[in-house]
C-alpha cells in the first residue's frame, strides 16, 4: 500500500513539474545590451503602459514608443526601461511598460 502512495506521488510531482502553464514571457530592453547609452541622470516623467491586439505589432516597436513619448511629452524626452508581455512563441507583444525620461 505504502509503495502505491509513493509510486503516485511521484507520478503526479513528475507529470505537473513537465505541465507548460505559461502562457506570457517578458522581453525587456535595456541599454546595457549595447543598443543605445544609458541616461546617467535621468528626471523621470512618467511610466507609460499599453496593450496591442494581434494585429496592431506595430503600435508596439521602439521607434513608436518613443515617437508617441515626444508627441506627449514634448521633443527633449527619451524612453527607458521597456518590457514587453509576450505570448510564447516569442513573437506576439500583447503589451508593453516602459518609462518616459529626460537626460539632464
Amino acid at each position: 500500500m505504502k509503495k502505491k502512495y509513493i509510486g503516485l506521488l511521484l507520478f503526479l510531482a513528475i507529470g505537473l513539474s513537465s505541465c507548460d502553464t505559461s502562457r506570457y514571457i517578458v522581453n525587456t530592453f535595456s541599454p546595457d545590451y549595447g543598443y543605445a547609452s544609458a541616461c546617467p541622470d535621468p528626471i523621470y516623467i512618467a511610466t507609460v503602459s499599453k496593450t496591442a491586439g494581434t494585429h496592431d505589432q506595430k503600435s508596439l516597436t521602439l521607434a513608436t514608443l518613443l515617437n508617441d513619448a515626444k508627441v506627449k511629452y514634448g521633443n527633449d524626452v527619451t524612453i527607458q526601461n521597456v518590457r514587453w508581455d509576450l505570448l510564447t512563441d516569442k513573437v506576439t507583444k500583447v503589451s508593453v511598460v516602459y518609462d518616459v525620461i529626460k537626460c539632464k
